[in-house]
């Protein structure tokens, strides 16, 4: 299978996005320094309680797990590649956050400032006067504080540069530490058994490597070995058993991105089974994605030699085409990027 790694077919095949929060600092330097025998520090000082602004954390958060969920990051110019065809995908959902930052900080942090401030000096009386003079205007705050993004296309014969090669056939290796790093979000690499939570994540991995396959043929392996596991999984209810296995041999293969790299997905290691009691219940009180996606682990395991454990091919031969799981009673929650 050709691979096409060097720069001209990736800005061919792909879009480039970057986006920025300003965030004003609720932290100032006091202009004192606090000395002990052994050392000396600056004062620094709140002018309003953190908790105030967690919304634009939340949505700082958001926006990354967005382009993280469509793209790969290139970090030599600190913007992430996205294929084309999920261009205008992207670019809508960080509009909608752009749209929820500027109300918020309309409708919230600025009328209500200076009473955040006044506030915080009347609670915190010792350094109240510190609190009033360092806290910035409201003028300093509505030009610091926006969010920011852009998108672009760029084309080989119009970059200069050094070395780039090397950045770009890179990015494949970036993509499989990226999905690391989304499997341990949602909570999925220490789980024994799932909810239907765990689909969603399965996904949401799959539709990224079958956009970025063009970088390398492991990123379209890693998205048809998913969707063979989704298509044989139940659509309701928890998935253990033998279900649960096939999705933790997908996981801890990806947890490995070395070693995948180098071998793909190969028979199954040695290592616990699940739990092969199907009454154990699904958690479905889960309030974000990363609880969603993982239910209880097994209370206990099976022993079984390697030679002995199924590979994907010889599980989903013998799965048996019988009712899924029953529901839990209380439904479960279905995952979008909003809730991050």
């Amino acid at each position: 299978m050709e691979i096409f790694m060097n720069p001209q077919s990736v800005f061919e095949r792909s879009t480039c996005f970057a986006y920025k929060t300003r965030v004003f600092s609720v932290l100032r330097d006091a202009g004192t320094k606090t000395t002990t025998a052994t050392r000396k520090q600056k004062d620094i000082q709140e002018v309003i309680h953190p908790s105030r602004i967690k919304t634009l954390g939340k949505l700082k958060q958001e926006a990354f797990r967005l382009c993280r969920s469509m793209g790969t990051k290139l970090d030599m110019l600190d913007l992430w590649i996205v294929p084309n065809d999920d261009s205008d995908v992207l670019s809508d959902g960080l509009l909608d956050i752009n749209a929820r930052w500027d109300t918020w900080t309309n409708d919230t942090l600025f009328p209500n400032y200076a009473d955040w401030v006044s506030s915080y000096a009347k609670d915190n009386e010792v350094d109240a006067a510190d609190i009033l003079r360092l806290a910035p205007s409201l003028d300093e705050i509505k030009k610091s504080t926006r969010f920011v993004f852009a998108n672009f296309s760029l084309r080989d014969a119009n970059v200069r540069s050094i070395n780039i090669e090397q950045e770009v056939e890179g990015l494949w290796g970036q993509v499989l530490s990226e999905i690391v790093s989304d499997i341990k979000d949602a909570h999925m690499d220490t789980s024994q058994t799932f909810t239907q939570g765990a689909r969603d994540v399965l996904k949401r991995i799959a539709r990224k490597c079958d956009g970025l396959g063009f970088l390398h043929p492991r990123l379209e392996e890693i998205s048809s070995t998913i969707r063979t596991v989704l298509a044989a999984l139940p659509t309701s209810g928890a998935i253990k058993g033998i279900d649960a296995l096939a999705v933790k041999q997908v996981l801890d293969t990806l947890m490995n991105p070395q070693k995948f790299a180098q071998q793909g997905f190969v028979a199954f290691d040695s290592s616990p089974e699940p739990s092969s009691d199907d009454d154990a219940p699904a958690d479905s009180d889960a309030s974000d994605d990363a609880q969603e996606a993982t239910a209880s682990d097994a209370d206990s395991t099976a022993n079984e030699s390697p030679a002995d454990v199924p590979s994907l091919d010889d599980i989903f031969s013998s799965v048996p085409k019988g009712e899924p799981v029953p529901e839990p009673q209380e439904a479960l929650v279905e995952t979008d990027f909003t809730g991050w």
